[in-house]
């Protein structure tokens, strides 16, 4: 696994793309990485990918209850999306078998709103229950996983580092949160 530096900056938890993403120019390097682990890549303007940064070498282990509280709106002109995906003994990231099949969420998800307006994403392998599996992306039972969101077309202040996506925090083990965390709407 290359290092945050190598693959963009790393703020507040989260790995965000160079510059020249998508439009390399001579750096053969950072090409290479991403056609390995995205094929291709559009360029910041178009679609941001950032990468969490989990508690394990960068990853997340399953046995973990977690918790992404975004603000209300992202700023983006498109749309954005939070996949998870299942890191295999081979370095590979495939979508995780899970008992919904749900393999990411997004703003045109249906998600539960908090009181705030803001939305928070349950991660975990087990579902946590009651209004907060609407807001639920599985975890793999066993192997560790990466979140990566996307940001279609994002306004000005993601594209300069004004605006920084909070932590994933992580919750304790793999129990749900008590019922009445966070009114919903």
């Amino acid at each position: 696994m290359t290092g945050p530096q190598e693959r963009g900056e790393a703020v507040r938890g989260w790995i965000y793309p160079k510059p020249n993403l998508g439009d390399f120019g001579q750096d053969y390097l950072y090409r290479a990485r991403t056609a390995l682990s995205g094929i291709a890549a559009l360029p910041p303007s178009e679609a941001m990918y950032m990468r969490a940064v989990g508690p394990a070498g960068g990853l997340f282990p399953s046995d973990g209850l977690y918790r992404l509280s975004l603000p209300g709106a992202l700023p983006v002109d498109g749309f954005w999306s939070l996949s998870l995906y299942e890191r295999t003994s081979d370095g590979r990231l495939l979508f995780a078998d899970n008992p919904i099949g749900r393999y990411a969420l997004g703003d045109r998800s249906g998600l539960r709103r908090n009181d705030d307006g803001g939305v928070d994403i349950w991660i975990g392998r087990n579902n946590p229950g009651g209004f907060h599996t609407t807001n639920w992306l599985p975890a793999p039972a066993q192997a560790p996983f990466v979140l990566i969101l996307r940001a279609y077309l994002p306004k000005d202040e993601l594209l300069d580092g004004r605006f920084r996506l909070p932590p994933v925090e992580r919750l304790g083990g793999g129990d749900p949160p008590p019922p009445d965390h966070r009114r919903r709407r």
